[in-house]
Order: structure tokens, then sequence, then C-alpha cells
């Protein structure tokens, strides 16, 4: 994964908020989109709010914290791959610290339904979707420029980053599924990620060491 694919990632996303933001921007007013699904009353179907809490969990701030730092701590110590240690731990870290600062400066009323999952704290972005989603796009760059890029076939690094992407979008689908969010919120998570996530590899691009394309590096260390 080039620093050109990050970077446009980088940008599409960061448009994606830029577009959000001015709707959300301290008011409750809400899109057509968020109108449809409102009226659809999913929270109100018992069978589709525990599904939905039940994926919610999945995307909590605790169980992207435990993986954020196994993660990170398999790269830096079983890989020594110091730079890209700290660019799984920086990224996902400051998607949750933007998305909380984003949260407290544009204001935006969560859902009436939000009474349901007992929060009452501002909406836009969503948390529990800017930190999965983080998580997600981090572990799609690993695949291309981390330590298994080389021990992966193409195939099964598809399937992975597929699956990827399906959790950070199936967190973002359980925030609505329980009333907590619009759905114009869980995008806003979504950009918040990815723009947080692919600007780390970028960075962690410019010190990562050039390593032999055709040796993977956990053999080069065994051969010394």
């Amino acid at each position: 994964m080039p620093t050109r694919s990050l970077l446009v990632a980088a940008t599409l996303s960061t448009l994606v908020f830029a577009a959000l933001t001015p709707m959300a921007w301290h008011t409750a007013r809400v899109g057509r989109v968020d109108r449809w699904v409102l009226d659809a009353g999913l929270p109100t179907h018992t069978a589709v709010f525990d599904l939905g809490r039940a994926m919610s969990f999945l995307g909590s701030g605790a169980i992207v914290a435990i993986i954020t730092a196994r993660l990170g701590f398999h790269l830096w110590r079983r890989e020594q791959r110091l730079s890209l240690a700290l660019a799984t731990i920086g990224g996902i870290s400051a998607a949750g610290i933007a998305e909380f600062v984003a949260k407290k400066a544009i204001a935006r009323p969560r859902p009436s339904t939000a009474a349901l999952t007992r929060q009452a704290d501002f909406g836009f972005p969503s948390g529990h979707t800017a930190g999965a989603t983080a998580l997600a796009a981090t572990a799609i760059a690993l695949l291309y420029i981390g330590p298994w890029s080389t021990r992966l076939s193409s195939r099964r690094k598809r399937l992975l980053a597929i699956g990827a992407g399906c959790y950070a979008i199936g967190v973002a689908l359980s925030r609505v599924m329980v009333g907590a969010h619009y759905v114009t919120d869980t995008i806003g998570g979504l950009a918040i990620g990815t723009v947080s996530a692919s600007l780390a590899f970028v960075a962690a691009l410019k010190f990562e060491p050039r390593r032999p394309s055709s040796v993977p590096a956990a053999y080069g260390r065994r051969a010394r």
C-alpha cells in the first residue's frame, strides 16, 4: 500500500467530514437519510437492538484499546518494527482524541432514541465507529506494508482486508441499530478513523527502514 493510496484515503475522508460538519454544527437538524432511518424505528425492534448492542461491544473503547496494545507490542517486540508499532498506537489513539475534540466543538445532540443506551453526550462523530475504523484501517495497512505483506498470499490479504472493512461498517451500523447515533454521525466516525490511521502510516513510511522485498524480516533475523 503506497503512500499515495494512504494520502488519497485521508484526503477523501477529510472532504467527507468537512461536508458533514456544517449540517451537524450545534444542531439536531437531520438530512433525508437520517430521517428515513429514524422513521424505520430500528431500536424499537428487540432483536435489532440486541444485535446492535452485541456488535457495539466489539467496537467499544476497551476492546479497541486491548487489540491496539497487543498489536503494537507484537510489532515492537516480536517483529522489531518500531515505526509501525508507533503508527498503530498513534493512529488509533489520534482517532479517539480527534473524535472527542470534534464532539465538543460541533456539539450535535444525539437522537432522542439515545436514551435507550443511556448516552446523553454529543453525537457527531460516533466514537465507537471512529475507533473501530481506525483499527480496521490499521489492520488493512499492515497487511500491505507490515511484516505480513510477504507472508500472506494476495487472496488472503484481500479477504482479511474485506473482513476488516466489514468490522468497521458493522460497528457503524450497530450504533444506529441501538439508536445511539444518526447515520451521519457514524459516517463522520468512519472518516475520522480513516484519516487518523492513514496519516499515521504515511508518517511511519518515512521512517521505516527499507527491507528486501523478497526476504521476510523474520527469516532475515534468523539467518543472522
